[in-house]
């Protein structure tokens, strides 16, 4: 990562929250540019600021943050979206993992988890709280225990390559961490993820990672 500032925006309709994220990042190399309190305004600041991240709250007014998840990833396709939220529900959390967030944080994280999730988020890394990603993977094993004994399609027929970078992806590897492991670019990690996802008729990550779960991929 480069030594430039990391530009985000705090997206949250409580303005203790947001003066205290604030404090929370001074001294670091992360540069707050804008602020909005509903999913329109950031909508708004998004399109004229451009950030590197937005930290997005969920529960807010006018537009909530599932919704404004959906429209940032939909339009600035180069934002990273970082929730920070103080809910903690399954359905939830995998509903905005769906629309494109890169990092699921709780809102009793300490300091340096924030700073840690906000760093990692920005070099195209994911990033969960570790009860974010114990609950997504709790989630996982249950619906593949319901389903094991359930008719489905046979396994499509990957490349070596391609389940090599699959069990990475299973065992929570970042984008740069396979390209290290493999000794391959990130561009070419990339293709392939979204050649797994289409393959494996995936809806995103948690799908590739049942897929390689009731494949016995890991």
């Amino acid at each position: 990562m480069n030594n430039r500032n990391i530009k985000i925006i705090i997206a949250d309709d409580h303005q203790l929250v947001i003066d205290g994220i604030k404090s929370m990042l001074l001294q670091e190399n992360i540069e707050v540019l804008g602020e909005a309190k509903d999913g329109r305004e950031l909508i708004e600041k998004v399109n004229q600021i451009l950030p590197d991240i937005v930290l997005l709250d969920i529960n807010m007014p006018q537009m909530d943050g599932v919704e404004a998840a959906r429209q940032i990833n939909s339009k600035f396709k180069a934002v990273k979206v970082l929730i920070l939220s103080t809910y903690d529900d399954i359905r939830l959390i995998k509903e905005i993992l769906k629309l494109g967030a890169q990092g699921y944080v709780l809102k009793t994280a300490a300091r340096a988890e924030l700073i840690d999730a906000i760093h990692a988020v920005y070099k195209g890394e994911t990033y969960f709280s570790r009860e974010i990603s114990d609950k997504v993977f709790q989630s996982l094993m249950k619906d593949e225990s319901s389903n094991e004994n359930s008719s489905s399609l046979p396994p499509v027929a990957l490349t070596k390559r391609e389940r090599e970078i699959l069990k990475y992806i299973a065992m929570e590897y970042s984008g740069p961490q396979i390209a290290e492991e493999l000794h391959i670019s990130i561009n070419t990690v990339e293709t392939h993820r979204k050649n797994l996802v289409r393959k494996t008729k995936s809806k995103g990550t948690i799908g590739l990672v049942k897929y390689a779960m009731k494949h016995d991929i890991i």
